[in-house]
């Protein structure tokens, strides 16, 4: 059993995740990143800012066309 290894380069490897900058709904400055599928959709979170409440992070600028 001969085995090969096939190698591409590295721009044409696609990876299943990305990392994306979640920014408050507040617009009080606050993010952070996350990791999601790349053919997810658009990702809508509720979590806690430090301004003391729970609000919607979204990451901005993100079209899906």
């Amino acid at each position: 059993a001969l085995m090969c290894q096939i190698s591409y380069p590295k721009s044409i490897v696609m990876t299943v995740y990305i990392l994306v900058r979640m920014k408050s709904a507040a617009e009080t400055g606050y993010c952070f990143n996350v990791r999601r599928l790349r053919l997810q959709e658009k990702l809508v979170l509720l979590r806690y800012d430090p301004i003391g409440k729970n609000v919607l992070f979204s990451c901005p600028g993100y079209s899906r066309q």
